[in-house]
């Protein structure tokens, strides 16, 4: 068992609306909380749908129900449940009127909306790849700018770049690296190339490592960002993180 150390203010005009012993002001003192081993055991489907029933979920189609626990899982659904609950809802009851469907309606929603964005953000990621790529290797004359220190303000994260995308390079099997690798003697292949093996990020720390503001100045970089120098950086860090966040299953808030 571990304690744990959290603050708790002493005095404090009452707020209108508690923040959970989060207020910041006056003397503090410290109280101990103790943590406790968890002990909840996994329970099967035909045994969720009995509790769920006794907290008051409307569940018609009970053999439906177990094929959906089954299949998606009580814990990814126990989100979309959530907000169908009673206040408080530590209570662990339903508000009259809820039903399984309710939340199986919010999870099929749910998941289409991330299909439609990640469709959407995709279009988005293969334009600023292709942006980055044709006017950097276009103004700097050099194909293969990427993987030339010369290039890049700080060397320490260029280095750490390079190694990602030889790391990349090494473990793909696209045609177009197995062919690049059979026929030219060079050590990395061009832009065009490692843009299409490597992640968005590395594209990201590439582009904002970049020694020539002059390059990253330029409005038709991407049209729709006008002429916000540092937009397109920060706009494909926003996308990565929205990407990822969408692939493990949430909704970005960006």
């Amino acid at each position: 068992m571990q304690i744990q150390k959290f603050v708790i203010p002493l005095r404090y005009p009452a707020p209108a609306k508690p923040l959970h012993n989060a207020q910041i002001s006056g003397p503090f003192f410290f109280k101990t909380a103790m943590k406790t081993n968890y002990s909840k055991t996994c329970t099967l489907p035909q045994d969720l749908i009995l509790l769920l029933r006794n907290r008051g979920l409307s569940i018609p189609d009970e053999q439906r129900a177990i094929s959906y626990l089954t299949n998606i899982g009580y814990f990814r659904l126990s989100a979309y449940l959530y907000p169908l609950l009673k206040e408080p809802k530590t209570d662990h009851r339903y508000k009259d009127g809820a039903t399984f469907e309710m939340a199986l309606n919010m999870y099929r929603f749910d998941r289409k909306l991330r299909v439609l964005l990640f469709n959407e953000i995709e279009k988005i990621e293969v334009a600023i790849r292709s942006a980055i790529i044709n006017w950097v290797s276009h103004d700097l004359n050099d194909v293969f700018w990427i993987a030339d220190a010369m290039y890049f303000h700080n060397h320490n994260v260029f280095s750490k770049t390079l190694k990602l995308i030889q790391s990349e390079i090494n473990k793909s099997t696209a045609e177009f690296i197995l062919h690049f690798r059979n026929k030219y003697s060079n050590p990395y292949p061009p832009a065009w190339m490692i843009a299409e093996t490597v992640t968005l990020g590395i594209m990201c720390v590439t582009y904002g490592n970049l020694k020539s503001r002059n390059i990253q100045k330029k409005a038709h970089l991407l049209p729709y960002l006008h002429h916000q120098i540092p937009a397109v950086y920060r706009f494909a860090q926003q996308l990565l993180r929205a990407k990822t966040e969408i692939a493990a299953g949430g909704i970005p808030h960006c």
